[in-house]
């Protein structure tokens, strides 16, 4: 059974790729001749009188195709049935084609930009009654795709050998146009007469307003999306009308060819994946979305990839020389792909059968808005380059918030916490660049200064330690300042005092063989920054050195400088560590070192018993802590057989202050520690 089903589905995705294929092989050889024709200023004028009439075609359906579609699939079996909502939804479709055209005319003779150009907007604007007679959402809900591809393939050879036959020059527009709506429509006189096979068809009207709700919702969606895939084009004729628009238009019919891919899966497949919803096969649903989602992505990345290579080459086969300025905007199209087919299946093949289409339409309309808005100042000063960039982020954020919505709402995850996580990093990474110029640029004048990445700032900015109430105790963070760290590398105060106090020795530091226990990533941009090079270690981390800070199993007297921030409270038996640390130091070597300090406890608080997490972080302030020092606990330090020299935040400039917090034990006290001298050695 499950063989038969998926000869089924691969035998739809064939028929209407057959289709798609017949459409974008016509559109292609239409674009390749009468563009070459009626050249970009005739080209462009059919462009934008298609486009505009487009949206009244749209309006006559009022969301009809799809919801049409899912409503037949569901009813298949029943004639009876299946009779009585095409019946319905006819009679809809007359009385919105009636509306559609009234308001089409009223505009055309009303609007003198329109008027001009009435004969043409007449033509184009049958495709309203037109698209009334074809049925075509029944005979693919009845997944009857291998008639409409035959249907399909009659119109549009006909139509096109015709074009070749009487289309000269662009003279000849209002023919070309007539000849472009017998190719669109032509398949539908041939459905019309075929209905009667599937059902009983009534030419009375039969109005049903149960239908109204669900065809409003698909009709917004369908706004939506011709709002942000082809408002461009709409914007452009009424701000940029000549060549630009014929070159757009160009770019523009490549991108759609391009995108044929997802639609023609998800609509392939929309009829069989409302069958699996209904019968509550959730996981058959959400595996099959995902081979969908695989195939599609990757055939879509090798596309985008080739074509973008090759976008000049392309755009001057489709349109000739003439249009080979559009070749840019063409490339910046081209990123759409990837996001157009993965939001094809997201809402076609999961959203919609699984009656979620409010969701898409949610997404549909935030990427209609921002391409309306952003479109209104791009256009004017990057013309067909802005159309093209304002289309690549509708697309993306529509994608987002389809993976969103099918994450939340049907608890399938197509891998959005993946690019959640990827968006944010990426985010991250322009704040911070923009944070690092507006340093440059202001430098002086900001109030703060972090020497661990070199950048001036206008705040240091909260760690959200407060929010973490599963790791650390929250309650030592409640009264103290925790605007404290540095937005670009994250320094925290110890870090921004270490890195002040070696700024004064980093010639010394030049010369000395260093190891860096658990380098924290903003000191590790300062030695950087600076040319120090350092040997790291790690027990669980990535490193140089894999070892334990207790038992390193380092030769004695190897290094130089050892450096060790908030190290010691985490370790097993910290005294056995510094004895280590001690003992790898060269004579004369310095121990940089620093942990948290309670100013409430004098030496230590340590408690080999406590084991749990919740215990260490109501005891120890985090969960991974093993005890908390006190404000004498140098003398533990002495005791190991160093020399002790406390680093204070007071000594350092204000810039880059504040030096306590975000914790209460983070007094931000470090220690530079010597080995006794005996002799001779490199050392700070």
């Amino acid at each position: 059974m499950i063989g038969i089903k998926n000869r089924a589905i691969l035998e739809n995705i064939s028929a209407n790729l057959f289709i798609r294929l017949i459409t974008y092989a016509f559109s292609f050889l239409t674009v390749f001749y009468s563009a070459r024709v009626l050249q970009p200023e005739a080209y462009g004028k059919m462009a934008f009188v298609s486009s505009f009439t487009g949206y009244f075609i749209m309006l006559a359906n009022l969301g009809m195709p799809i919801y049409a579609m899912r409503l037949c699939a569901e009813m298949k079996d029943d004639r009876k049935e299946l009779s009585r909502v095409t019946n319905e939804l006819w009679s809809i479709g007359v009385i919105l084609s009636v509306l559609s055209l009234t308001v089409f005319l009223v505009m055309v003779v009303a609007i003198p930009g329109l008027r001009e150009d009435r004969l043409l907007f007449f033509i184009y604007g049958s495709g309203v009654v037109f698209q009334l007679f074809g049925f075509e959402w029944l005979f693919k809900g009845l997944e009857r795709f291998k008639f409409l591809a035959f249907c399909q393939m009659v119109s549009k050879a006909v139509s096109f050998l015709c074009m070749l036959l009487f289309i000269r020059s662009g003279e000849q527009l209002p023919l070309y146009a007539m000849l472009s709506v017998a190719a669109a429509y032509g398949s539908n006189v041939i459905c019309f007469f075929a209905v009667r096979k599937h059902v009983d068809l009534s030419l009375r009207i039969r109005f049903n307003k149960i239908h109204l709700k669900p065809l409003f919702i698909f009709f917004l969606m369908s706004c939506a999306v011709s709002v942000y895939s082809s408002l461009d084009l709409t914007m452009m004729g009424f701000m940029k009308m000549g060549p630009d628009m014929g070159l757009y238009s160009v770019a523009a019919r490549g991108k759609d060819v391009l995108t044929l891919l997802g639609g023609i899966v998800w609509m392939s497949i929309l009829p069989r994946a409302t069958q699996l919803w209904k019968e509550g096969k959730k996981d058959s649903f959400e595996a099959l979305a995902r081979k969908s989602l695989t195939v599609v992505a990757f055939i879509q990345f090798l596309v985008t990839l080739i074509c973008f290579i090759f976008a000049r080459e392309i755009v001057v086969i489709i349109g000739g020389e003439a249009y080979g300025e559009a070749a840019p905007a063409f490339r910046i199209l081209l990123l759409s792909l990837i996001p157009i087919g993965i939001s094809n299946i997201l809402g076609g093949q999961v959203l919609i059968p699984a009656g979620g289409e409010r969701y898409l339409l949610y997404a549909e309309i935030t990427g209609a808005l921002i391409n309306f808005s952003t479109n209104l100042f791009i256009i004017p000063l990057f013309s067909i380059e802005g159309a093209a960039a304002t289309t690549v982020i509708s697309e993306i954020v529509v994608t987002l918030i389809c993976l969103y919505f099918v994450k939340r709402k049907l608890q399938m995850d197509f891998g959005f916490s993946l690019i959640r996580k990827v968006v944010l990093w990426t985010a991250g990474i322009i704040k911070r660049d923009f944070i690092c110029l507006n340093g440059r640029i202001q430098k002086g004048k900001l109030p703060y200064y972090c020497p661990c990445c070199g950048t001036y700032l206008k705040k240091y900015v909260d760690g959200g330690y407060r929010n973490m109430p599963d790791r650390v105790d929250t309650l030592r963070y409640a009264y103290i300042e925790q605007d404290v760290l540095c937005p670009v590398c994250r320094a925290m105060p110890r870090h921004r005092i270490l890195a002040y106090w070696c700024d004064g020795k980093r010639e010394e530091l030049s010369k000395s063989k260093i190891l860096y226990f658990a380098p924290e990533y903003s000191m590790s941009r300062w030695m950087k920054r600076n040319g120090i090079i350092c040997t790291t270690a790690d027990l669980s981390a990535d490193a140089d050195l894999r070892i334990d800070i207790q038992d390193t199993g380092i030769t004695e007297g190897s290094y130089d400088v050892v450096v060790c921030n908030h190290v010691l409270e985490h370790v097993d038996d910290f005294r056995k560590a510094l004895k280590e640390i001690h003992r790898i130091l060269r004579p004369g070597g310095s121990f940089i070192c620093s942990f948290p300090m309670d100013p409430m406890i004098e030496f230590l608080d340590e408690d080999p018993h406590i084991q749990t997490d919740e215990e260490r972080r109501r005891r120890f302030g985090q969960t991974d802590h093993k005890r908390v020092f006190g404000m004498k606990a140098d003398r533990f330090l002495s005791e190991a057989g160093f020399t002790v020299e406390k680093i204070k935040g007071e000594a350092c400039s204000d810039i880059i202050l504040p030096v306590i917090g975000p914790a209460d034990y983070d007094m931000n006290i470090l220690f530079h520690c010597k080995k006794n001298k005996r002799c001779g050695s490199n050392n700070v």
